[in-house]
């Protein structure tokens, strides 16, 4: 596990002090990973003395991990209550490929989010709103590039974040020749200035005209 010039004993050595000092020299992670072996040991010790049921260390290791995994798990989540609602505006302005307006979207946004994760939820809703409507030749732009890195990413993760990532992925499914693709901000002036637009609306507000053959829809998000 690497701990082992930070969990050191000698004949006079106590088990309260073996893990005072280990703790004294550890960082938090690894003061964490001296709790988690300590709990498989104790189960490991109780299902023997209970159950006859022996276990390899490998096992105990494995025990340790799975346990971290699932309490890091249960920490995310816990600490996604704890974040306060938050009110954002979102703009989504869709136009030609020779750059004549089409149709545009303003709303607003509430919810329990980071930066990244608000992102994720504007990048949806505006797969969403356009899928009802147009599903092929789509090109939609956003100036948040970790999340389009995420988006062509094969990889999979747990946390909130990942799951408004999967949520998208899959809405992206619903369409033919679409591409995500990253777009600095002043290239997405329109859409910043819809986004701000959106503070004083009461309900959501469209604007729709003409629909082509390709489509290009930028978005742009703004924190109240």
């Amino acid at each position: 596990m690497g701990l082992t010039n930070k969990v050191m004993a000698n004949e006079d050595s106590t088990v309260l002090g073996i893990l005072q000092g280990a703790f004294q020299m550890s960082s938090r992670e690894q003061c964490t990973m001296i709790g988690m072996i300590c709990w498989s040991l104790w189960r490991r010790r109780n299902n023997w003395l209970w159950r006859k049921a022996s276990m390899s260390t490998f096992g105990v290791k494995g025990m340790a991990m799975n346990m971290l995994s699932d309490w890091r798990r249960a920490k995310e989540k816990e600490d996604i209550t704890r974040i306060p609602l938050q009110l954002r505006s979102t703009g989504c302005v869709v136009r030609d490929s020779a750059g004549s307006f089409l149709r545009a979207k303003a709303c607003k946004v509430r919810n329990r989010a980071y930066a990244m994760e608000a992102e994720a939820v504007r990048l949806k809703e505006a797969l969403s709103w356009v899928k009802d409507w147009r599903t092929s030749k789509c090109i939609f732009e956003t100036d948040a590039k970790l999340l389009v890195d995420v988006m062509h990413s094969p990889k999979q993760g747990r946390s909130f974040f990942d799951t408004l990532v999967d949520d998208c992925k899959e809405l992206v499914k619903h369409f033919e020749e679409v591409l995500i693709v990253f777009t600095h901000r002043s290239a997405n002036n329109v859409a910043h200035i819809l986004a701000q637009a959106a503070y004083s609306l009461i309900d959501p507000r469209e604007w729709i005209n003409t629909a082509p053959d390709f489509i290009i829809c930028t978005l742009s998000l703004e924190a109240i």
